[in-house]
């Protein structure tokens, strides 16, 4: 990603919180709602330095990465409080619905990754980073 010094004033920076999902999509959507104009790139790739390179899937991903889940969700979930009028529709999915999906569509360790689910949905309510600014 290739931002301007002013958008990075403006804006601030990236929220540290976030580290591990939902940092770039939080982050490219309030530079674009703060009055600058973003460019996307089709052709570009994003290669991760991970054993496989692929989409999380919260239905079939390892155990061993049901870490990354309880931040995801939540960075998710924050972001669509931010928008203002997304975040209960997504919260109560998140709640009701993608649990009954886990414990269909899992192999394994169905209670663990509903759990997670759960906790970190509940936790995006009062989860309220600051937003460093550029000094």
């Amino acid at each position: 990603m290739l931002l301007s010094r002013a958008a990075v004033e403006r804006v601030g920076l990236p929220i540290k919180e976030y580290f591990i999902w939902n940092d770039d999509a939080e982050y490219t959507e309030r530079i674009s709602r703060s009055g600058f104009i973003g460019g996307y790139v089709p052709a570009s790739v994003v290669l991760h330095k991970t054993p496989t390179n692929h989409f999380s899937d919260i239905y079939q991903d390892d155990v061993k990465g049901i870490w990354k889940y309880r931040y995801g969700i939540r960075n998710e979930l924050h972001t669509y409080r931010l928008r203002k009028g997304k975040f209960w529709g997504r919260f109560l999915k998140r709640v009701f619905v993608i649990p009954v999906r886990i414990l269909k569509r899992r192999k394994d360790h169905k209670w663990a990754f509903v759990k997670v689910n759960w906790d970190a949905a509940f936790s995006a309510i009062n989860f309220k980073p600051t937003i460093d600014k550029v000094k």
